[in-house]
């Protein structure tokens, strides 16, 4: 049956319900109009149809946007009949690129809109004073979850003309324990240990879920930990385990509140953390200098390499590149860890990432072939970095050190800079391990392994573990499985809230190290304000703070009652 419509925007609301189903986005394409104005025929089409025109200003830009037109020829046409009614005449529903899934149709230009009554509310929020993230969040909560809202938040942004302003309120510690019991109800998979001392009372906490997992099996090689940011009004340290995703995002694995920074609260915590991913230790974890950390990470993550930062083969290059950047930047109000304990925020992200993904590609800056090989397996974040690598490669002089064997030894310079690089390449696997270690850490080539790999005529990325060459079939195996997985994990989930199942499953992984918690807890333990020095030393952040407060005439952070 070929449905018809009355008017043509029913037909666009049509094509679009339609396409919000099978996950693509539409936009209006041919159309005829008769003498009195009337449109005869229209066409609608998937937002990728055709290519994108040449333009005579492209010489000038250096950095194009990614393609979003890959030809596709799916569409619909309506004709109006003898009626004065349209009937859908023509209809092809294949595609030739990859629609998305379900969860991130809303996504698509033409999914999005704010209704009038949206609209009415952000004007309320708004002249009340309301921080916009604080509206959107209420909004999203009334209707279940962001992808339902219809709109994102560029487009509620872009209504206002104005920057979103992000705020974040800390709750009382005293509510942490309630609403770690009701998460666990409504999410059986959500883990959370706390700690209590000989008087039952709590001293910390930690809380990991699902998607966190999930994460940290696939981005938990290198971990930052830190905890130079902490809730001043009582002293405690608020830490977080985050990664970096496959598009250069920061991801959270795990957060934890704790009572102080002794080695017997890190060595819990870092146990803690293992237990809750499945006993993986991550390859290397970032730290600041805190003996007591370091202490902690020794004893219990011995086969974890310790580091501060990357990038910098020379002591004088780490020094001269870090007072730089302290007198370049003003760190006394940042605010960026903040904004990291926004775990819906770093997901929501991530699943924007996801979705350009698909419904991209990168431009090139130049076509080559290690590029387009490129392009067809990094995200467009890390595609990005790698062109980057490979444009500086050409800035390096190269000359042979030594040849042993199969290996041969080479050194490069950068003409804007002193220091040498070391790269051994082995033309026998066509493999290269470059001194400055950036992808042992980054996953990323450097500009020094390009270059000598650009030399051997390389046109194809490999990458290359431990254990000899890792088949590509094999990847795309574990990720089938993996999603599988995390599907059933959905489908039990929704089975126990369904039937009102409340006992937890998480006791199979050790949700808690304290036998029926809640019975035993009698709160949480007030923490004595200690006044003079620390004994955790300041790192470099904190120094240059203290003494910026102090010419200002401001009180120091352990001062300070305000909540950072």
């Amino acid at each position: 049956m070929i449905p018809k419509v009355g008017i043509e925007d029913d037909a666009y609301n049509f094509y679009n319900a339609y396409a919000y189903k099978v996950g693509f986005g539409i936009r209006r394409s041919k159309g005829h109009k008769d003498q009195s104005g009337k449109m005869k025929n229209r066409t609608f089409c998937c937002y990728c149809e055709g290519f994108r025109e040449k333009d005579k200003r492209n010489i000038n830009v250096k950095s194009h946007h990614a393609e979003t037109r890959f030809g596709c020829l799916a569409r619909m046409k309506i004709n109006l009949d003898p009626t004065g009614k349209y009937r859908i005449t023509d209809f092809i529903a294949q595609h030739t690129h990859v629609t998305s899934t379900p969860s991130k149709s809303h996504l698509h230009r033409s999914q999005r809109k704010l209704t009038f009554v949206q609209i009415a509310e952000i004007d309320v929020a708004d002249r009340s004073g309301i921080a916009h993230k604080a509206s959107l969040e209420l909004m999203a909560k009334r209707v279940g979850r962001y992808e339902n809202l219809g709109f994102i938040r560029d487009d509620y942004k872009n209504y206002l003309k104005t920057k979103r302003t992000i705020q974040l309120k800390v709750g009382e510690t005293g509510g942490v324990l309630e609403y770690l019991q009701s998460m666990q109800l409504e999410y059986p998979y959500f883990f959370y240990a706390i700690q209590a001392d000989q008087d039952d009372l709590i001293i910390n906490i930690f809380r990991v879920d699902a998607k966190m997992m999930i994460a940290y099996s696939d981005f938990g090689d290198v971990v930052s930990f830190d905890t130079t940011y902490r809730k001043n009004q009582s002293g405690r340290p608020f830490a977080m385990f985050l990664g970096v995703n496959h598009h250069k995002q920061t991801t959270i694995f795990g957060a934890a509140l704790l009572y102080d920074e002794s080695a017997e609260t890190f060595i819990w915590l870092f146990d803690t953390f293992v237990k809750a991913m499945s006993g993986k230790k991550p390859k290397t974890i970032l730290i600041d200098q805190d003996p007591a950390m370091a202490k902690a990470l020794t004893s219990q993550w011995p086969e974890t390499c310790h580091r501060c930062i990357y990038d910098y083969e020379e002591k004088q290059q780490f020094f001269l590149a870090w007072n730089a950047m302290l007198e370049k930047y003003d760190l006394k109000d940042n605010d960026w860890l903040i904004r990291m304990r926004l775990i819906e925020d770093r997901r929501y992200e991530e699943l924007k990432a996801d979705f350009k993904v698909i419904q991209s590609t990168p431009s090139l800056s130049f076509p080559v072939e290690i590029l387009k090989d490129a392009a067809s397996i990094y995200t467009p974040t890390v595609f990005k970095v790698f062109q980057d690598e490979l444009c500086k490669a050409y800035d390096f002089a190269m000359k042979i050190f030594d040849h042993i064997g199969t290996v041969t030894e080479y050194k490069l310079t950068n003409h804007k800079k002193q220091f040498q690089h070391t790269i051994r390449y082995d033309f026998s696997d066509n493999t290269v391990i470059c001194s400055c270690t950036k992808f042992e850490f980054t996953g990323i080539l450097c500009s020094h392994a390009l270059k000598v790999l650009s030399s051997k005529d390389i046109k194809k990325i490999h990458i290359a573990n431990s254990s000899g060459n890792e088949d590509s079939r094999n990847r795309r195996t574990y990720k089938i499985a993996r999603n599988a997985l995390a599907k059933i994990l959905e489908d039990v989930d929704a089975y126990l809230k369904e039937n009102n199942i409340g006992k937890s499953i998480s006791k199979i992984i050790e949700a808690t190290t304290v036998p029926s918690a809640s019975e035993k807890i009698k709160g949480i333990k007030n923490k004595e304000r200690v006044h003079g020095k620390s004994t955790r030393p300041r790192n470099a952040l904190e120094r240059v703070q203290k003494k910026k407060n102090a010419a200002l005439g401001e009180p120091s952070q352990q001062q300070s009652q305000l909540v950072k």
